[in-house]
């Protein structure tokens, strides 16, 4: 069987299409791969119909077992990815979008350099990619993700507190205690899933049990809503752009939640050279604080 069939039928039994199925391919070139795979196998993978395209009961079958040949066939590339001299390839990373700005792309540049045949791709996502799919090969997150498939080595724990500019308390005043904050312009942090619910603890303080502030503003990128003077978010104490001096502590006294991060990825991917340089790169450097 022709494994490049396998990969295109793969590709679009994912997506339900010929069109939008990420293949460099025109939707009849996908078309007639797909029928020289249909006559190979004497089975029909997919019923078409005028508003799209569905798998067939034996289609459903064969994507589910290329899901287990790709991702063995991803194992035995890491294996033999040891033998090399050098780590080489492309990482595919996914974290949080504060972390790209704060944390990554300012911690990277050594890495890059002392490792020249890697490359990396790095993207903005909250949740937890699906590495069956090779969507990512490493997810930094807030949190482990409940998948017996997967590995997750703790880098650093950070701690929350409560932060603006002083543009914005010149204007509203500082809050005193946690009753002041009703009367405040509060930022949440959006488009998160369960597991970084924590990311808002802010927005509970001083309201009744189970109910919350209505936030002013809610975003993806706290530090910058907050530089802008639109008011009180929270962030990590040992967030490196604090450094810049540009937001202060608000009740600092108070104590946020301690959120651990981590360097999750799939366990096929446990012996890859590149992987595990990576790996390597980012707990020495939050071991000696660099990222703080």
């Amino acid at each position: 069987m022709n494994l490049d069939k396998l990969r295109i039928f793969h590709h679009a039994g994912m997506a339900k299409s010929f069109t939008n199925c990420g293949l460099h391919l025109s939707p009849s070139a996908i078309s007639r791969h797909i029928s020289d795979l249909e006559y190979w196998l004497k089975v029909k993978l997919f019923v078409r119909h005028p508003k799209g395209m569905t798998l067939t009961p034996e289609g459903e079958k064969l994507l589910e077992t290329c899901h287990t040949v790709f991702k063995e066939l991803e194992g035995i590339k890491s294996v033999i990815s040891l033998d090399t001299e050098k780590p080489e390839g492309l990482i595919k990373i996914t974290t949080p979008s504060g972390w790209i700005g704060t944390i990554i792309v300012k911690l990277i540049k050594p890495f890059l350099d002392d490792n020249p045949a890697i490359r990396l791709s790095i993207k903005s996502f909250d949740g937890v990619p699906d590495f069956a799919r090779s969507e990512a090969d490493i997810a930094l997150l807030p949190f482990v993700p409940e998948d017996a498939e997967v590995l997750a080595e703790k880098l650093l724990t950070l701690n929350l507190g409560l932060f603006a500019s002083p543009e914005y308390l010149l204007q509203h005043g500082t809050p005193t205690s946690v009753d002041d904050l009703k009367d405040h312009q509060l930022i949440s942090y959006g488009d998160h899933d369960h597991p970084m619910l924590h990311i808002n603890w802010h927005m509970e303080l001083g309201m009744p049990k189970g109910q919350q502030h209505e936030p002013y503003l809610t975003v993806n990128n706290l530090y910058h809503a907050a530089e802008a003077g639109h008011g009180i978010v929270t962030l990590a104490k040992e967030n490196i752009l604090l450094r810049k001096n540009r937001l202060v502590p608000v009740l600092p006294e108070l104590k946020g939640p301690a959120v651990d991060s981590f360097c999750v990825y799939p366990k096929r991917l446990e012996k890859s050279k590149r992987i595990q340089t990576f790996l390597h790169y980012m707990k020495q450097e939050a071991h000696e604080h660099k990222w703080l």
